[in-house]
């Protein structure tokens, strides 16, 4: 933002620069409190009894691949923990890229001829940016970047590697959230190597071009046949080994005038690989109303017809969420046994003429489904929850050690060090004790914040319109005492997917929530009332500063990169200012930082790249006199902040001139007001940091 695409290279630069920049030797290292995995989360009742069923979790799975001559090894991929091994049949993991500055991955393959050949497929296909394919020769224990200059900010979707010759590679690449239409955008297509992914050519453009190809298949039995989905635009068939390219038109033509932003693929073994399924995102008219439909092809003569599954017996497997979670499997030793992945996991044993929903005790949102190449009777299905397997009928979690949850944000008790709540994506809520953390919501979860008048009162929210206050200590008492506090916010009002809000330090009972406009509470949320209009067109509150040292103002950011600062009259009227102005950038604003003691003095992190707003680069602002000026902030030289998105800020309420800063790549600290800057994050993995909060009493930073 403000433009569709990340800069080509973009991450690759910002860690570059950053290894270059001084590195604060930290006496206290940070340190992993998990989950590895959450426990006690919530799936959906059991059909047979209604009882809520509880498992381990783990976060969003994209990728699974089995070492194909010893099934006990395994590794799975995630969209923001890294990729993770097990050699005792996924009954513990072991993380193996911790030390790659890459978090993001959308695909894995294994070497047949040579299994300690694993390659890691970086990005994440509907979020974070990739950086190229990590190559190990030693199953994992070190690692190899790999095309990164081809493939750019995409995600590799699929690595395909020859089952005879292993120089020979094959890597699709896409990027759902650019999907404006392009001309042949760079690093977007199929590519080819022929030198065990040294050297990659790219063998088929994407024009016009979308999200990209999304999916890639290898004909089981014949691995010079090759097939490519492009999303939005169709499939496409290779019979030389990738060399040349042509179009299913019929595919196309039966698809007819479909929309679709993601295409996956499925193909049979043996005498059925001639059968090949296709899974898109399209749109049908059910009783006078057009509803995101999921549509599933078949071509049983390796594609040179197609026909649509009934959508009247065919379930509508992944409805409007097709572009995100999307997957057909097909048993590789029974070609009538069918798996479809979308929100729920749908089953077929005879070729599609009936199905069943058999997602029962399983987390939702359907990612990668596999079948156990030690036993084709056994799927492994990856998906929001982590990792499960079903066998013989039944299923069971598989995410020990695995520590890969996405978390939107944390509230910490202010003295008790063993008590937090964080928020995770589709995984709620959970509560740490010191030792584990469990589950006590279901959905997407927003971020927590303790109350610092009465700390047993905790605040939090699911997705859109949602805000709660609780109180507990256990996740037991968490799920009992939940009161829903949304009265007086208008349900029209449009708002983020996560619902800013936050309390007001000096001011008992006090809270302040965002829409399009800004909502103040006097008593903990019972009751809400607007505070100002709407604030910009076309954009949502997205950030609030709330000064410590004074309760009758406010400054709130938004989506469209304005700072905005509110004043209350002794009759408690509001009155607004727009304090936008250079040098500040037209940029996403997530987070505000005010000096613990002036608030005229107002920190600003921006997101986004510098490099798609050269007229007004910077990602940090300060300002000294109640936001009238703006000064940038990034440093300068050796100590300049990396053109890197900024997530959130912190100032330490001891020491205000220190001032912390969580990115794409870890966090960063400025001891003199943001003169300069250093890299901290010894410890911690060069991944993103949504959240920070600081306990003066132990003198934690979380």
């Amino acid at each position: 933002y403000p433009l569709d695409t990340v800069p080509f290279m973009a991450n690759n630069r910002a860690l570059e620069q950053a290894r270059s920049m001084l590195a604060i030797q930290q006496s206290h290292p940070w340190q992993s409190l998990g989950p590895a995995p959450l426990l006690e989360e919530w799936q959906n009742p059991d059909p047979n009894t209604g009882a809520d069923v509880r498992t381990t979790a783990s976060g969003r799975m994209t990728a699974i691949a089995f070492d194909p001559g010893n099934p006990n090894t395994m590794y799975v991929a995630s969209a923001g923990g890294g990729v993770w091994k097990s050699t005792n049949k996924g009954a513990s993991f072991t993380s193996i890229t911790s030390s790659r500055p890459e978090f993001a991955y959308a695909s894995l393959a294994v070497d047949p001829q040579n299994p300690n050949v694993v390659y890691a497929g970086t990005g994440d296909l509907t979020g974070y940016y990739g950086n190229g394919i990590l190559k190990s020769t030693d199953g994992g224990a070190s690692w190899t970047l790999l095309g990164s200059t081809e493939f750019g900010a995409n995600a590799v979707t699929q690595i395909l590697i020859h089952p005879t010759n292993s120089s020979l590679l094959y890597a699709a690449t896409a990027w759902a959230a650019q999907r404006p239409a392009q001309n042949d955008p760079p690093g977007k297509g199929v590519f080819r190597s022929t030198d065990g992914g040294a050297t990659w050519q790219r063998v088929l453009g994407c024009n016009p071009c979308g999200s990209g190809f999304t999916d890639l298949l290898m004909d089981p039995s014949n691995p010079q046949i090759l097939y490519a989905g492009n999303a939005g635009v169709g499939i496409f068939k290779s019979t030389d080994g990738g060399v040349t390219w042509n179009p299913l038109d019929n595919f196309s033509a039966t698809v007819g005038r479909q929309n679709y932003t993601r295409l996956e693929m499925a193909i049979g073994s043996g005498p059925a690989s001639s059968t090949v399924y296709a899974g898109i995102d399209g749109s049908r008219n059910v009783n006078g109303v057009l509803a995101a439909w999921g549509y599933v092809y078949r071509s049983t003569d390796g594609g040179q017809s197609w026909q649509l599954l009934d959508p009247e017996t065919t379930p509508n497997y992944c409805g409007g969420q097709c572009w995100y979670n999307n997957a057909i499997a097909v048993n590789p030793a029974d070609a009538n046994d069918i798996f479809l992945g979308g929100v729920d996991i749908y089953r077929t044993a005879n070729g599609g003429g009936a199905w069943a929903n058999i997602r029962q005790g399983v987390h939702v949102d359907q990612h990668v489904i596999v079948f156990d190449p030690g036993d084709p009777g056994v799927a492994w299905v990856g998906n929001d929850g982590g990792l499960f397997r079903i066998k013989n009928g039944v299923w069971e979690a598989f995410n020990t050690g695995i520590s890969s949850l996405q978390f939107t944000g944390v509230g910490v008790h202010p003295t008790n060090a063993n008590l937090a709540v964080g928020g995770m994506q589709d995984n709620s809520h959970a509560i740490f004790d010191g030792t584990n953390w469990r589950g006590f919501s279901f959905a997407d979860g927003n971020k927590a914040e303790f109350d610092p008048f009465d700390p047993t009162i905790i605040y939090h929210g699911d997705q859109q319109l949602s805000f709660s206050a609780n109180q507990g200590s256990t996740a037991g008492e968490m799920r009992q005492n939940a009161q829903d506090r949304t009265n007086g916010i208008s349900g029209n009002d449009p708002t983020e997917f996560y619902l800013p809000f936050e309390v007001d330090p000096s001011s008992q009972g006090v809270l302040y929530l965002g829409t399009n406009r800004v909502y103040r509470t006097e008593n903990r949320g019972v009751q809400w009332t607007a505070i100002s209009q709407v604030l910009e067109d076309q954009a949502n509150v997205r950030s609030i500063g709330v000064p410590p040292s004074n309760p009758n103002m406010l400054y709130v950011g938004t989506t469209g990169g304005q700072i905005h600062r509110g004043i209350r009259d002794a009759n408690g009227q509001w009155t607004w200012t727009n304090l936008t102005a250079g040098p500040l950038p037209p940029r996403f604003l997530p987070d505000i930082a005010i000096h613990p003691t002036n608030p005229q003095i107002v920190y600003l992190a921006y997101n986004g790249f510098s490099t798609n707003t050269p007229g007004s680069p910077g990602h940090i602002f300060k300002s000294v006199d109640g936001g009238a000026n703006w000064a940038l902030a990034d440093g300068a030289g050796a100590g300049a902040f990396p053109d890197v998105p900024g997530l959130t800020i912190l100032l330490d309420p001891g020491n205000p001139n220190q001032v912390y800063v969580g990115t794409d790549i870890g966090v960063f600290r400025s001891t003199d007001g943001g003169v300069s800057w250093a890299t901290f994050s010894q410890g911690l993995p060069p991944v993103p940091v949504t959240d920070m909060k600081y306990t003066q009493a132990n003198q934690l930073l979380w």
